[in-house]
This record gives structure tokens, C-alpha cells and sequence, in this order.
């Protein structure tokens, strides 16, 4: 079996490098996977299909370690089991904190105190820590308030776990059930596996990889480091933490008799000027390089304001695209703090007519849509109650008066049918949008 470590710093090719090998691999007799976190599906599966074509994606196949636990756990366990939800989850932590409140030296059941041990039960699993582990810490600790509060988080621990064993599966546990049973199932024989974006891993995902070690045919990991040698100080590299997962990756490897293939692709290919490349190397790192040389690609603007400097970045933006032959969507802004520069945004790019997507979290409640769709389920779940009739009435897609709905929102809406603001006496209707048909 070879295992092999694909390493470089951001921007040199990583996964490039995993998408092309891919597309020569694809017509192997050997199933291929790739197996990336959560946030990183989606685009994985993109590149797959823009590498290999829709037409021969059959023999490759995107995972993240959940889906390839509950494959496994489906296989092994069966659908039997009943998978905890956050809600089944938080009314059983809170029972525990209230059953064990006379024991309890700090936590009470509370709604802040049951969001912290929900993580704490969260990040103990995580890591494999258990009654036992907890217990044997606390017996070598002489800090008095750290053993009491070990000793809570122990108890909380050991009641959870026995309100839940046997009867449900708590999605903390899904990757301890996949790492016991992975071994049962055949999906992963004489595979080849490509792990990829990932910045660390659990000691349950080490374990995974361990196993997948005897299992698969090869197994090629990127880690985002520009080197495998790991420095004695952790303040000297920003890649302290990378390398560090590239040695335990490495002995995992040797440990089960992997032939071990290094791979460095070098250099970030990202930046194609000198000074990027330069700055790519140097902004966080502790001896800094310098050029004499007058930039030309980066340049520093001082502002009063968050909004004066958001009117000198629409300028650039605007000179950008008139000017270079740029388009809207060539362009990014990248800030710290979205929550500071989004209100300000808005408007001022607004003011500048230029389109923006702003990748910010809404709430889908807040959703115009999402409340007439939400509303008229509830009509027919409610048996056509008083609340979710008026609750459809004024959602403001419904061919009714805005002003008989007594909708103050009704200026932002979309009306499907006949105009429903011409005599509402509103102002805010002239901001309406509408969709109309010969019947309404």
C-alpha cells in the first residue's frame, strides 16, 4: 500500500494536483475517493465534475466522514437506530444538568449553562475522552476549582452517556462507530483515496486513516505546509500546526507498513507577480524579506472611516471595469470584520451602482418566500386557524389590499396577481414589484 503526502504552500496546486491525477485515474478498475470536510463538498464535487464530466463520475465519488459514516453504519448497524437530533439532544442534556443539580458545584441547568455542556460533551467525544480519562486527570491535579470543575463536566459526561446508550446515536459518536466498523464493510478495499483541505485532524479521524491504511489500495493526503520539517518553536511558522499533523500522518503510515512518497509542489503558483509573491511569503511571517523595488500591483490606502475607505475601494472598482476591461465579478473585497463594513457596503456600492454579493449567514425566517410557503403549510396543518390565515394574509403575496392587511412591510414585497397597492394611500408601494397573469 503507498501512502503518499502531497505538501505546498497556499496556492501551489494541492488540489489541482488531486482533481488531474483523477481524471487520468478515471477509467482504472479501482473506485476512487475523495474525501473532504463538510464546508468543502460542494465545491469538491464541482471540480470533480468539470475534471472527469458528468458521463464518467461514476467510478469516482466525493465523501466526507459523516456520509462515509452513516454508509458504513447503515451496512453494519442498520437504519434501526435513532440518530439524536439537537433538540433531542439539548432536552436530555438539560434532564441531566437538572437531575445532578445538588451535585453540581458550578453548572445549573440553565439555558447558557446548556450550550456550554452540549460543546463540552461535543469536544470530549471528539477527542476520545471518556469517564476514565477524566477521572485519571483529576486524581493528578492539585488545582482545587479545576478538579471541581472536571469532576462536573465527568458527571455530566457519564450522564449523558447512560441516558443514551442503547436507545439513540449521537452524532458524536458516528466517527468512533465508523472507525470500530470499517473494516466490515468492502466499500474501501483496494480503493484510492485522496484526503484533501483538510487543516488537522480528531484522534477518531487519525484513527479512520489508520484503518483506511490496511484497506485501501493508496491513500494521498495534501497539507497545506512549506516544509515536513517541523520547527522547535511554534511562534517561528505559521505551518506549526500542519506539520505537526504531517508527522503523526507519516508515523500512521510507517506504523502499518505503507510505502511513504513525499510530494512538494513548491511555491504558491497564485500570485504571478514578484511583489504578491513576495507579500504571499511574508505577511506572517517573523524575518521579513524586502524589495527595494517601487510596487506597482499592491498599494495602501489610509482612511478616517470605515465608509470613506469603502468610497476609495468602489472608486477602484469602478476604475477597474470602465477603465481595464474588468468585470464585477472579477472583483473581491475582502474584509475582517463583515459586520462592521456590511451596512456601509451596501450603501455606498449602492450609490455607486455596482452589484454585491455579500457572503453573510441570514436568517431563512426573514425569507419573504420562505414565510408565505411556511404559512400556507401551517393553514392546512392547522386546520385554517386564526393565526396562520392571517399569518399567509400578510405575507404580502397574496392579491389582497396592502393596506387592509395592515402589513407595514408590504413596501418590500413581491405581489403576485392585480396591483394591490394602487389605493393602499402608501408610499412604500411604489416600491413593489409585481407578477401578473389574465387570471390573476
Amino acid at each position: 500500500m503507498e501512502f503518499r503526502l502531497v505538501y505546498g504552500r497556499s496556492g501551489c496546486g494541492k488540489t489541482a494536483f488531486v482533481f488531474n491525477e483523477i481524471r487520468e485515474r478515471i477509467f482504472g478498475k479501482n473506485k476512487i475517493y475523495v474525501v473532504v470536510p463538510e464546508q468543502f463538498s460542494f465545491s469538491a464535487e464541482n471540480h470533480l465534475l468539470e475534471s472527469i464530466g458528468v458521463g464518467s463520475s461514476l467510478n469516482a465519488e466525493v465523501l466526507t466522514l459523516s456520509r462515509m459514516a452513516d454508509r458504513v453504519i447503515a451496512e453494519v448497524v442498520g437504519n434501526n437506530v435513532s440518530h439524536l437530533s439537537k433538540i433531542g439532544r439539548s432536552m436530555i442534556v438539560y434532564d441531566v444538568l437538572d437531575k445532578l443539580r445538588d451535585r453540581l458545584n458550578f453548572l445549573r441547568s440553565s439555558d447558557k449553562n446548556l450550550e456550554l455542556a452540549i460543546r463540552m460533551i461535543t469536544e470530549f467525544k471528539k477527542h476520545n475522552i471518556g469517564f476514565s480519562e477524566l477521572s485519571d486527570a483529576i486524581e493528578k491535579i492539585d488545582d482545587k476549582y479545576l478538579k471541581l470543575k472536571l469532576a462536573d463536566s465527568r458527571d455530566i459526561l457519564q450522564g449523558y452517556q447512560d441516558r443514551i446508550e442503547g436507545d439513540f446515536l449521537d452524532e458524536s459518536d458516528r466517527l468512533e462507530l465508523l472507525s470500530k466498523n470499517i473494516e466490515m464493510v468492502p466499500f474501501f478495499n483496494d480503493s484510492i483515496i485522496y484526503i484533501d483541505e483538510f487543516a488537522g485532524f480528531t484522534p477518531n479521524e487519525y484513527s479512520i486513516i489508520e484503518k483506511l491504511c490496511t484497506l485501501a489500495k493508496e491513500i494521498t493526503v495534501t497539507i497545506c505546509t512549506d516544509s515536513l520539517q517541523k520547527v522547535d518553536n511554534i511562534d517561528e511558522s505559521i505551518f506549526y500546526f500542519n506539520q505537526v499533523t504531517a508527522e503523526k500522518l507519516l508515523e500512521i503510515a510507517k506504523r502499518n507498513g505503507c510505502f511513504v512518497n513525499k510530494i512538494d509542489l513548491g511555491e504558491s503558483k497564485r500570485a504571478t507577480t514578484q511583489e504578491l509573491q513576495i507579500l504571499e511569503r511574508n505577511i506572517y511571517s517573523i524575518s521579513q524579506e524586502r524589495t527595494e523595488e517601487q510596487t506597482q500591483d499592491i498599494s495602501l490606502f489610509i482612511a478616517k472611516n470605515p465608509t470613506t475607505e469603502i468610497e476609495h475601494v468602489a472608486e477602484k472598482i469602478i476604475n477597474l471595469v470602465k477603465e481595464q476591461g474588468y468585470r464585477y465579478k472579477d472583483v473581491a473585497v475582502v474584509c475582517a470584520n463583515l459586520d462592521t463594513y456590511a451596512s456601509d457596503v451596501k450603501a455606498v456600492f449602492k450609490k455607486y451602482n455596482i452589484p454585491v454579493f455579500i457572503d453573510e449567514k441570514r436568517d431563512i425566517n426573514n425569507n419573504v418566500l420562505m414565510k408565505y410557503i411556511v404559512s400556507l403549510l401551517n393553514i392546512f396543518s392547522s386546520g385554517f386557524s386564526y393565526e396562520a390565515m392571517f399569518s399567509y394574509i400578510k405575507s404580502g403575496l397574496v392579491n389582497i389590499n396592502c393596506s387592509d392587511t395592515g402589513n407595514s412591510n408590504a413596501g418590500n414585497s413581491v405581489f403576485l396577481g392585480a396591483n394591490p397597492c394602487s389605493d393602499a394611500g402608501n408610499s412604500a408601494g411604489q416600491n413593489c414589484s409585481f407578477a401578473t397573469s389574465e387570471q390573476g
